[in-house]
C-alpha cells in the first residue's frame, strides 16, 4: 500500500470517528422563526439559510470573531471562518450537499478554504465536476486534504470514497456496540478490576 494510499485510509477512519461522535451529537439549529435572539444581533451575516444548520454542527466552540490572538490549534476558528469555509463548499458543491458533508465531517469548517476550490479543480480534470461532488460527498474527509494532497493519488482517493460510503453503516454500529459495552463493563467488572465479557470468554476457551 502506498503513503498516499496510506493517508487517504488514515482520513477515511477520522472520518468514520467524526461520524460516531455525531451519533451522539445532535446539531442545535435554531427555528427558523426565532428572530429575538436571533441573527440580527450576531457579529455573523448568515448569507445562506442552511448557513445556520451547518454551523450548529461544529462541536466546538468558535472563538470571538474580534480575536486578534494567534489561531492555537486546527478548531480555533471563528464563527465567521466557518461561515466563509462552508459558502465555499456551498458554492462549488451546492448547499444542501454541503451542509450534509459538514454533519458527517465537521471539521471541515476549519479546513483551510481556499484548497477547497483547488482540489476540487485538480479532481475535475480526471473526473469532472459531477463525478468530484460525488466522490467528496461520499467522503467528506477529502475536504481536508490540500491542493497538493490531491494531486499524490486521485484514482484512490475515488477508490477509497465508495469503500468509504459503504462500510461507514457498518463502522458505526460497531463503533456503538462497543461504546455500550466499554459503558457495561465499567460497572460489571470482577473483584480483580477485569471486565466480565473476558472472563466470559476465558471461561469458554478452557472449556473447548
Amino acid at each position: 500500500m502506498s503513503a498516499v494510499s496510506s493517508l487517504l485510509l488514515f482520513l477515511g477512519c477520522v472520518f468514520f470517528h467524526t461520524d460516531v461522535a455525531n451519533a451522539f451529537v445532535t446539531c442545535n439549529v435554531l427555528p427558523s422563526s426565532s428572530s429575538s435572539s436571533s441573527l440580527s444581533s450576531r457579529i455573523v451575516v448568515l448569507a445562506s439559510p442552511l448557513a445556520e444548520d451547518a454551523l450548529a454542527c461544529f462541536p466546538y466552540e468558535f472563538r470571538p470573531d474580534d480575536s486578534t490572538e494567534s489561531r492555537r490549534s486546527m478548531i480555533d476558528i471563528s464563527e465567521r471562518q466557518a461561515l466563509t469555509a462552508f459558502e465555499e463548499l456551498a458554492r462549488l458543491y451546492g448547499e444542501e450537499r454541503a451542509v450534509d458533508m459538514v454533519k458527517v465531517q465537521p471539521l471541515a469548517l476549519a479546513a483551510n478554504s481556499t484548497d477547497f476550490e483547488l482540489a476540487f479543480e485538480v479532481w475535475s480534470e480526471t473526473f469532472g465536476p459531477e463525478a468530484t461532488q460525488s466522490m467528496v460527498a461520499r467522503n467528506p474527509g477529502l475536504l481536508l486534504i490540500s491542493s497538493k494532497g490531491a494531486e499524490m493519488d486521485k484514482f484512490g482517493a475515488m477508490g477509497w470514497s465508495y469503500f468509504i460510503w459503504a462500510t461507514r453503516p457498518v463502522l458505526v454500529k460497531l463503533a456503538l456496540a462497543a461504546c455500550v459495552l466499554y459503558r457495561y463493563d465499567s460497572i460489571a467488572t470482577s473483584e480483580d478490576g477485569i471486565p466480565s465479557w473476558i472472563l466470559h470468554a476465558s471461561d469458554n476457551l478452557q472449556g473447548m
